[in-house]
């Protein structure tokens, strides 16, 4: 097992918790483990870093969770 650090950081302030997760998962099974339901509408930053889905997760790692906003 690994722990991640979550942290969703919205407009109104930053929450944290811990996840545990298997060895081997990926940022898509923690997408899939914190039930977020539209993924394409958030950025998500592991270790200061924009990361894909496809990205293995490791025990420590710190995961930023951002609403992705649009421009004009």
């Amino acid at each position: 097992m690994i722990r991640v650090n979550v942290y969703f950081i919205t407009d109104k302030g930053e929450q944290a918790e811990v996840r545990e997760m298997q060895d081997n998962a990926t940022l898509k099974d923690l997408i899939r483990n914190l039930q977020i339901q539209s993924p394409d509408q958030y950025i998500f930053i592991v270790n200061g870093k924009n990361r894909l889905g496809d990205y293995l997760l490791d025990d420590g790692d710190e995961v930023k969770i951002f609403i992705a906003m649009a421009g004009g």
